[in-house]
C-alpha cells in the first residue's frame, strides 16, 4: 500500500472553498466574508473565522507560546470501489512547532513523518503564520461557549465527552455534510485545541471514496538552551537565497545515480522575530514544486537561520531533544570553523543543517533517507 499524503491537506479540507461557499450560499453567515485568518501560508479560506469573525481580533489561547510542540497521528486512504480500481493509504505523524509569537501573529513550523515498523522518515515540511485567535489546530475557546448558534441544515454542532490518546476531553464537535463530503472537527472546550479531525469524500457507493483522519497525541514544551529575541538584520523581504548540490541514490551500498539538485529561497516576509519564505527546488532540471516555510526565534529544526543567541549559546549537552512520539533525536555541535550544525536523527534518516557562526545563515544541508535497500542522500550548499 503506497503512501498518499498531501502536504497541508489533512486539516485543510474543512477550510476548503466548498465549505465556505456553502455556508455563504445558505445564509449561515453574511455574504461579506471575513478576511483571511493567516498572515502567511496556510489556507486563505479558513472556515472558522467565517463562522466566528471575532476570532480575527481575539488573543491566542493561554497555552500558545514559543517552543510548544503539538503532535498528531494522521492517516489517509483511497478506497477502491471496483475490482480494477487501486487503493492507496498511508499513516504517520504531523508535528506543529510554535516558533514565534508576536502581538499580531503565531508562527508555526510543521513537519510530517511517514511511519513504518522500521521507523519514521520525513514526508514534508511547511510553515504558516496565523492571527493569534485562530490557526489550523486551535481556536480561542471563548467562541466555543455558544458554538451551537452557528449550526444549520448542513452543519451540526454538539457537545460531547471524547477520549483520545487516553485523555478525556469536554469537546465541541462540528460536523459538516455537503456535496458528498463529510468533515468533522472536534475542539477541547477548555483550551480550544483541535483534538480530532476527519474528512471523507464519496458518499455514493459508486464513487471513489477517500478519507483522512487526524487525532491529537499530545503537546509539550521544547527546552532550547537559548532564548532568541530577534531575526537577523541581514535578511530583507525580496531577498533570494540560492543553494546547489546533488541528489545521490545508493542501492545496497553501490552508487546507482546522481542528479543535480537546486533550491531557491525567496524571502516573502522579514519580521522582527520571524521570517517567511517560498522554497522552490528542482532535481536534474525538473521542478519539484514550491512550499511555504517559516523560521522563528524559537525553532529547533528546519530553520533557515538561527538567532544570535543560538550562535553563542553554551551548550553543555549535545543532545537538545528526543521526541517521545517519533523517536527523533536533535543534537547541537559547534564545528572547528565556528559554524553550528543541528542534526536530526531517526532510525531511517539523518538531517544535518549547518549555519554560519557569525550571521546565523543556513550554509549547507545534508539529508540522508533509507527506503528499503536504497539510501538517498541530498546535499546542498549556499551559493
Amino acid at each position: 500500500m503506497r503512501t498518499n499524503f498531501r502536504t497541508r491537506t489533512i486539516f485543510g479540507a474543512i477550510l476548503s472553498g466548498l465549505l465556505v461557499a456553502t455556508l455563504l450560499a445558505s445564509g449561515a453567515v453574511p455574504a461579506r466574508a471575513a478576511p483571511p485568518a493567516q498572515t502567511f501560508g496556510g489556507d486563505p479560506l479558513n472556515a472558522f473565522p467565517i463562522l466566528f469573525p471575532e476570532l480575527l481580533t481575539l488573543p491566542a489561547p493561554a497555552w500558545i507560546r514559543e517552543g510548544q510542540r503539538v503532535s498528531y497521528y494522521i492517516q489517509s486512504a483511497t478506497m477502491a470501489q471496483w475490482p480494477d480500481d487501486t487503493g492507496a493509504g498511508g499513516a504517520g505523524f504531523l508535528q506543529h512547532d510554535i516558533v514565534a509569537v508576536t502581538r499580531g501573529s503565531v508562527v508555526v513550523a510543521s513537519t510530517m513523518y511517514g511511519a513504518s515498523e522500521q521507523g519514521v522518515t520525513p514526508a514534508g515540511a511547511f510553515g504558516a503564520a496565523f492571527r493569534p485567535g485562530v490557526g489550523d489546530f486551535w481556536v480561542n475557546p471563548a467562541v466555543l461557549a455558544d458554538a451551537e448558534a452557528v449550526a444549520g441544515d448542513e452543519l451540526a454542532v454538539v457537545r460531547m465527552p471524547y477520549t483520545v490518546a487516553e485523555t478525556e476531553y469536554d469537546a465541541v464537535r462540528f460536523e459538516y455534510h455537503g456535496d458528498g463530503a463529510v468533515s468533522i472537527s472536534m475542539f477541547d472546550t477548555a483550551t480550544g485545541l483541535l483534538i480530532y479531525y476527519r474528512h471523507t469524500i464519496g458518499a455514493d457507493p459508486t464513487d471513489t471514496r477517500s478519507s483522512s483522519e487526524m487525532y491529537l497525541l499530545g503537546r509539550r514544551q521544547l527546552r532550547l538552551p537559548w532564548r532568541g529575541t530577534k531575526a537577523p538584520v541581514w535578511l530583507a523581504e525580496g531577498d533570494t537565497l540560492d543553494f546547489a548540490g546533488a541528489r545521490s541514490i545508493y542501492v545496497a551500498g553501490s552508487p546507482s545515480g546522481q542528479f543535480a539538485e537546486q533550491a531557491s529561497v525567496d524571502v516573502a516576509m522579514a519580521e522582527a522575530r520571524w521570517s517567511a519564505f517560498r522554497v522552490r527546488s528542482s532535481t536534474a532540471g525538473m521542478a519539484n514544486g514550491a512550499v511555504d516555510r517559516v523560521t522563528g526565534v524559537a525553532q529547533l529544526s528546519g530553520a533557515l537561520w538561527l538567532p544570535a543567541e543560538a550562535l553563542r549559546a553554551v551548550v553543555r549537552r549535545p543532545q537538545l531533544d528526543r521526541d517521545p512520539i517519533t523517536g527523533v533525536v536533535t543534537t547541537y555541535a559547534r564545528n572547528a570553523d565556528r559554524s553550528i550544525t543541528l542534526t536530526e536523527r531517526g532510525e531511517l534518516f539523518r538531517i544535518d543543517n549547518t549555519y554560519d557562526g557569525r550571521s546565523g545563515a543556513l550554509v549547507a544541508t545534508r539529508i540522508e533517507v533509507q527506503t528499503g535497500l536504497a539510501v538517498q542522500i541530498t546535499e546542498l550548499a549556499a551559493q
